[in-house]
């Protein structure tokens, strides 16, 4: 199935009246059921992956559409939504666990975010467009085959059956959630270094032990996610 007749503007134009319709998030399930109605009876891996590709390559464009017109889109796999950005002088980071803006006053006016989200902001942001710009490179839809379609569904049921672990694990590695095992491991080492026993009388503390958790839980989950 060629990408072009899976991302017509027509598709973008579904996307964005569906989404208007809506006041809570939506997962991406429902907006590919929605958005392509023969997709409940696609059951082949390959074929599911170039939905999954498709609706999120739409997903990203009418992000930088909508960005223009004031509007946020928020774009994640179980909670897409879109809503108006705050005024300016008023913090633009989104809240994706609570569905909603920061919102505190920004002094002096001008920019876009609070400080502690704006440093928060410089660390996501390298991952967030590595996430995007995957799906804006047609050489990864061209690219899938029976193998590696499987593989990456299987990684994806992986993730969406341990998330609330997932996320809980990259938190306590003071990681973005969008991470790779690369910083996983760099962040460990330093908090391990950190909280180790040796700097507390050889008694292990629990932000060690959690650390060491959630090191664990990422060594499980990312490797198959993204295999």
């Amino acid at each position: 199935m060629l990408l072009k007749d899976l991302t017509s503007h027509d598709y973008t134009l579904k996307i964005r009246s569906f989404l208007e319709k809506q006041t809570r998030p939506v997962y991406e399930s429902t907006l590919l059921y929605n958005v392509y109605p023969e997709y409940r009876n696609k059951t082949s891996s390959i074929d599911i992956y170039q939905y999954h590709f498709a609706v999120m390559r739409l997903l990203y464009q009418l992000q930088d559409e909508l960005r223009r017109e004031n509007i946020y889109l928020h774009v994640h796999f179980m909670r897409i939504k879109m809503l108006p950005y705050p005024q300016n002088g008023f913090c633009h980071e989104y809240l994706e666990d609570i569905g909603c803006f920061c919102g505190s006053p920004i002094l002096p006016p001008g920019n876009r975010y609070c400080p502690f989200h704006a440093r928060s902001k410089n660390d996501d942001l390298p991952e967030q467009l590595s996430v995007k710009y995957f799906y804006l490179s047609d050489k990864n839809y061209d690219a899938v085959n029976a193998n590696n379609a499987d593989a990456f569904l299987s990684g994806t049921w992986e993730l969406l059956y341990h998330y609330d672990e997932y996320i809980n694990a990259v938190r306590t590695l003071e990681l973005p959630e969008h991470c790779s095992m690369e910083m996983v491991r760099q962040n460990y080492r330093r908090l391990a270094k950190k909280y180790h026993p040796d700097l507390n009388n050889g008694i292990a503390s629990a932000e060690f032990l959690n650390i060491n958790d959630a090191y664990q839980i990422l060594q499980k989950i990312l490797p198959y996610f993204n295999s």
